[in-house]
This record gives C-alpha cells, structure tokens and sequence, in this order.
C-alpha cells in the first residue's frame, strides 16, 4: 500500500521543478531579448555595425505601401505591392533633424 501523503509530496515537487525551471528559461530568454534590441557587445562574439534600417513606412492601402529605407549615408523611397516593389526615389539627402525652439 501506498501513502496517500507521499503522492502528494512528489507532484508538489514536479510542479515546483517546472515552476523553477520555466522561470530560468523566462528570464533567460528576456536576457538575450535585451541584448540583442540594446546592440550589446558580449566579448568573443564578432560584431558588425548594421548598414540598413528602416526609418519610415505608410500604409497606402491593403496591398502596398511606401517604406523609406537607409543604407549607409543615402535614404531610398521603395514602393511596395503584393506582386511587384518598385524603386520611386533612390540616393535621397538625409532629413534634417528638427529642432523645436522653446517658447518665450
């Protein structure tokens, strides 16, 4: 015969294993999120600078829209649709900054 008390003892101890190590996965993984979204330098691993991002899209309608793209030092305009993505603008200057003054 088995002891009723014992049974339970052991799912409380799978739980509370389950428990530990979803939580060590969790963090684990919002560690590695917050490297890599912050650019993070971890020593040993090679680190490129990234050349290409994404400053602005708009929506046009349900299947295209216009993405405004760097590369280097240039912006290029990119249409994009369903079935083809054409280029409308290419080696655009960057934006100014804008710069709001103070009130007086």
């Amino acid at each position: 015969m088995t002891n009723p008390d014992l049974e339970g003892i052991s799912w409380v101890r799978i739980l509370l294993a389950f428990l530990i190590v979803s939580s060590l996965l969790a963090t684990l993984g919002l560690g590695l999120r917050y490297i890599a979204n912050n650019r993070i330098k971890i020593p040993g691993l090679k680190y490129t600078p990234r050349r290409l991002s994404i400053l602005e899209t708009l929506p046009l309608d349900i299947r295209r829209r216009l993405v405004l793209v760097k590369c280097d030092e240039s912006e290029h305009l990119l249409l994009l649709g369903t079935h083809e993505d054409v280029v409308v603008a290419t080696y655009l200057p960057p934006s100014p900054t804008i710069v709001s003054k103070p009130e007086v």
